[in-house]
């Protein structure tokens, strides 16, 4: 009898997926890719060899590849849950934090990137000792650091972290630029709504780099990380899940992407703390609704934000420094700022695909609203 083999990726078969002969792996791979809306590049000769269990094959040929043999697919069968529903129900959390008593620590005369340093500061103590909580309950394995205590991260106890994260990032924006809360309530809702997931992204990336000399780990939290050489730990097998194997593989494909994106530009500009600092407020004050041109009174505090953050980095570069030309410097942040833009907009695509394709985030509302 002869082998039936994948009309992709030529390893055997012994179903036919989307009426094919196609492997379960690459119909999937075709299904994320339509959902998404993805648009691959190839770097080759748009002819390249396509092999199942290689993460670096080059998926426009793959997609093609799936396209060429008649694959189809339309979208999701199961029904779609209320927009307007989730909508309302993350105005009413997120409202929550925001008309919720603020109390800022400024001192007078105190620089933003003084006033950032401390926030953060504050921001970062409180959510590390919510982690710490965290691994009372959870069990999880500790990797080997020099001077810090981390763990491997799995998808249960990174999804509680990031629930304080989204929470304390809005608790720090808040206290450390007071100016928002004389917006209204659905323009300071916006404006969290964009900042939090680039607050993840260069936070994340930003600690990565500061952590660890190669891309192998990757800092999800404040005390855990995720390993890109063993990415079952992840999900481990006490975390039952139909799709397990197919889910690792579609994270791993996206921290990949997310590894090309960021961290060359990151570990090329060596950036400082200072400088890590003013990337914040560079990230709060990047408009995200590109469909909408930005309300006046949000700009006015946009502009405000970034003048007096790019005097306060002129004056670190010239006193600490001791620099003449920092031009490349803030040329590096702007740079870096767009890219964790980028970032944060694949980052939401992840979300999307695993809701719509693995049933994830499907009963955390503020999950689904803010990434998917």
């Amino acid at each position: 009898m002869e082998e039936r083999v994948c009309l992709i990726c030529n390893s055997p078969i012994t179903s036919t997926h989307f009426g094919l002969d196609a492997c379960r792996a690459c119909c999937l791979f075709f299904k994320r890719t339509k959902l998404a809306g993805r648009v691959f590049e190839c770097n080759g000769s748009d002819r390249c060899v396509i092999k199942k269990d290689d993460n670096k094959t080059c998926r426009k040929c793959r997609f093609d590849r799936c396209v060429e043999v008649g694959m189809e697919y339309e979208g999701p069968k199961r029904k779609s849950r209320k927009k307007k529903e989730t909508k309302e129900n993350l105005r009413k959390i997120v409202n929550g934090i925001i008309q919720s008593p603020c109390t800022s620590s400024s001192s007078v005369g105190e620089s933003i990137l003084e006033r950032i340093e401390k926030e953060y500061s504050e921001c970062c103590k409180i959510r590390l000792a919510q982690e710490k909580i965290l691994h009372i309950i959870f069990t999880l394995q500790r990797i080997p650091h020099p001077s810090l205590e981390i763990f491997l991260s799995n998808l249960s106890f990174s999804k509680k972290c990031l629930q304080i994260t989204i929470f304390e990032s809005v608790n720090f924006a808040r206290r450390t630029f007071p100016a928002i809360e004389e917006l209204q309530i659905e323009e300071q809702r916006l404006i969290f709504k964009g900042f939090i997931t680039k607050f993840c992204v260069i936070e994340g990336h930003y600690r990565t780099v500061k952590l660890w000399p190669n891309e192998r780990y990757y800092m999800s939290s404040l005390t855990t990380c995720f390993d890109m050489e063993n990415n079952e730990s992840w999900l481990p097998n006490t975390e039952k899940h139909a799709e397990r194997t197919n889910l690792l593989g579609t994270m791993l494909n996206y921290a990949t992407d997310q590894f090309s994106i960021v961290f060359p530009m990151l570990r090329k500009a060596e950036i400082t703390e200072v400088e890590f600092h003013a990337l914040l407020a560079f990230a709060l004050c990047d408009w995200a609704d590109a469909e909408s041109e930005i309300p006046d009174g949000i700009s006015r505090i946009f502009d405000a934000i970034k003048t007096e953050t790019v005097a306060d980095l002129q004056r670190y570069y010239t006193r600490d420094m001791g620099l003449t030309n920092y031009s490349n410097r803030i040329g590096n942040l702007i740079t870096l700022n767009q890219l964790a833009r980028e970032s944060s907009r694949l980052m939401q695509e992840e979300f999307r695909m695993y809701s719509a394709v693995f049933d994830m985030y499907s009963n955390d509302e503020i999950l689904r609203e803010l990434f998917i």
